[in-house]
């Protein structure tokens, strides 16, 4: 399969471990991505996403380098499916960017790594 790639990227007026915070912490999550988010933050945990519509979302955590990196599979069920998302946080300028890349179709290669 070949990968398709989502890439985005936004620069906050906030220090890296406020940004950090938003882009790990359940509770921030829960305001702005999803209703409810449960995060394990460590290699291994899980990431569990419910939508409003009652449809889940689940991962696993493969990296995890506080506070400017972490990556996570969507596992999709299918044994050649999922993605592997990989959140960037770094010091700019003027605050902090959030850089997040989701690799589609890529889980495998995330968890062997």
């Amino acid at each position: 399969m070949s990968e398709r790639r989502v890439e985005r990227s936004t620069d906050l007026p906030l220090e890296q471990e406020d940004a950090w915070r938003a882009v790990t912490d359940p509770d921030e999550l829960e305001r702005w991505f999803a209703p409810e988010v449960d995060i394990d933050l460590r290699k291994g945990g899980r990431v569990v996403v419910r939508e409003e519509d009652g449809g889940s979302r689940e991962g696993t955590v493969v990296e995890v380098d506080e506070p400017s990196r972490w990556v996570f599979t969507w596992d999709d069920g299918e044994e050649d499916a999922g993605s592997t998302v990989e959140i960037s946080v770094e010091p700019v300028r003027r605050g902090t960017r959030i850089h997040v890349v989701e690799h589609i179709g890529e889980r495998d290669l995330a968890l062997a790594a």
